[in-house]
């Protein structure tokens, strides 16, 4: 096109470079880079794997490396010997014929092929014994006594599990993840039926939903969550006749990190309308009580959402459940999905206000509902606790399993208050336009905190994306009111602003950067400012996809024009 040529300065002439290129020139040039992907014709190949002849000593010494867990790099190996031991193959029965030629084929009838199945064997029962382990199981029954006279065993913990797993084929990770899968699901439903007082707890399902993402196992992750979350109305009716403490908090638990699993996968589940049919309404079971969505947890409110996501994104769903979800789609536009403008408050300060529980939230048991009505009635309760809550995260150690255990005590409490939105958004803009001669409210945490000082802006910047994920603020409202206004007074040449400016854009970068994918910290002795569970880290992605592009295009230019700016 002559005119986008012209708005782009981009000669018109200047395809003939490429035409001078001859294509032997590009083969012999780039050939040798793109080998392993070209497949050759003739199958002679020294290196392709052959049944009716005896291995070479080479081949051994390939295979004896692949029994060990330490599999060479793909350059080294044929393409025949990649495909046959990285190819998944279903986990099903009918599968299991293909499966055993496979072993045959890689290893052999000999004790290569035993040792194989041993490796895979032990990490199977490594996450088994770690599903086991400790559970939500209930008191009282002959199963519980019996648990307790067992002798304690060592059990390995998550980062040795998946230090042995990232180093197994594709394939083993598949048939790995597969075998622990159908376990948890037979505890699930053992347990709904009543016959066993186990249940996993939350955080190991997590762990496994990490595994299989990490091996790419991602419609076998979709089914899993599926499969779960059918089952959560029946474990939510069980604990109900159990009595149990846990009735309410774990079906909306396990829950959440479905809904941010088929969040992060949004795009694959909705190619699937039946699946996608049975997710929403395996969903509406669970908020089934009529939950306010100005007065509801953290994981139901992140549901809701999804409720709400889905439903105005899939037309097949109106249809089908505009009755059941009509009336609560209105309710959950205007509370959660509403534009707030920031606070400005400057009220008294109460420095002991909730300080036991922002020190150690993880040691408290919290009547959020209670909490969050004490501070939804009391205008200078909120404006206490906010600061008291960004003194911490702020000004300490920043320890960054206290950061993501006060980001998600301060998130329950806003779903139950859903005025500390505003007071959030209010203390961020103070923060990031403290240039602004304290007209953004908030004076006394600015007199205790030093804007300057960088080394709380990742603690900072973890904490505002935790809030972002569990649906508190609208990553559009952050932009608005707090992103746009720092960078554009720094860009306008006022001094005292840069510091402002710098917490802006490190806030901006841990909320669009790409989530890391490892399930565990690669090194735990060097321990990272950042959002510690996979399921925070999936909610926050999804408000990433679903920003409007306005807002985006609004704060890249806000960011140009500070560097422009800075140059001159």
């Amino acid at each position: 096109d002559p005119g986008l040529s012209e708005s782009m300065d981009i000669d018109p002439n200047s395809s003939a470079i490429f035409e001078d290129v001859e294509k032997n020139d590009f083969k012999s040039e780039f050939s040798s880079d793109f080998s392993m992907f070209s497949p050759s014709m003739h199958c002679e190949s020294k290196t392709s794997p052959s049944p009716e002849k005896p291995a070479s000593e080479k081949d051994m010494k390939l295979l004896q490396k692949i029994n060990e867990v330490a599999f060479p790099s793909p350059y080294d190996q044929s393409r025949h010997i990649q495909y046959a031991t990285h190819f998944p193959i279903p986990q099903e029965e009918s599968a299991s014929h293909e499966c055993n030629q496979r072993l045959v084929v890689l290893y052999g009838v000999g004790k290569q092929r035993d040792e194989a199945r041993h490796v895979i064997k032990k990490i199977t029962k490594d996450i088994l014994k770690v599903l086991n382990k400790k559970s939500t199981a209930e008191t009282g029954g002959e199963e519980g006594q019996k648990r307790k006279k067992n002798k304690p065993e060592a059990f390995p913990t998550a980062e040795d599990i998946f230090a042995k797993f990232q180093h197994l084929s594709h394939f083993d990770q598949h048939q790995v993840t597969s075998q622990v899968s159908r376990n948890v699901l037979e505890q699930i439903t053992s347990f709904a039926l009543g016959m066993s007082y186990h249940l996993p707890l939350v955080q190991h399902i997590q762990f496994i939903f990490d595994l299989m993402e990490y091996s790419l196992n991602i419609s076998g992750l979709i089914d899993f969550a599926i499969q779960l979350l059918n089952e959560l109305s029946v474990v939510e009716a069980e604990l109900l006749l159990k009595s149990s403490s846990l009735v309410g908090s774990y079906t909306t638990g396990l829950c959440l990190c479905i809904v941010a699993v088929l969040r992060r996968y949004h795009s694959c589940l909705i190619l699937n309308s039946d699946q996608t049919a049975q997710v929403f309404e395996g969903l509406c079971g669970v908020v089934k009580h009529g939950v306010n969505p100005a007065d509801c947890s953290s994981a139901e409110r992140c549901i809701l959402a999804y409720l709400y996501d889905l439903y105005t994104s899939c037309s097949h769903l109106k249809s089908k459940f505009g009755e059941l979800f009509g009336d609560a789609c209105s309710k959950v536009k205007n509370t959660i999905y509403s534009n707030i403008d920031p606070s400005d408050s400057n009220m008294l300060w109460e420095p002991e206000f909730m300080i036991d529980a922002i020190e150690n939230p993880s040691a408290h048991n919290f009547s959020y509902s209670m909490l969050g009505k004490i501070l939804n009635d009391n205008p200078a309760n909120r404006y206490s606790f906010v600061c008291n809550a960004l003194m911490h995260v702020c000004v300490g150690h920043h320890d960054p399993d206290r950061v993501n255990d006060i980001a998600i005590l301060c998130a329950e409490l806003t779903a139950y208050c859903k005025a500390l939105s505003a007071e959030w958004l209010g203390v961020l803009k103070a923060l990031c336009c403290s240039s602004n001669n304290g007209t953004c409210g908030f004076n006394d945490l600015l007199c205790n905190v030093d804007v300057s000082d960088l080394s709380f802006h990742d603690s900072l910047a973890t904490f505002i994306a935790i809030l972002i994920a569990r649906q508190c603020l609208l990553l559009e409202d952050l932009i608005r009111c707090v992103a746009i206004p720092s960078l554009l007074n720094a860009a306008c040449s006022e001094q005292d602003s840069e510091p402002g400016a710098r917490l802006t854009c490190r806030i901006l970068l841990h909320l669009f950067r790409t989530p890391q994918l490892n399930p565990c910290h690669q090194d735990s002795n060097k321990p990272t400012v950042g959002i510690r569970s996979s399921c925070d880290r999936h909610l926050l992605a999804a408000s990433q996809n679903s920003i409007v592009v306005g807002a985006v295009f609004a704060v890249l230019k806000a960011i140009f024009m500070l560097g422009k700016c800075r140059q001159c």
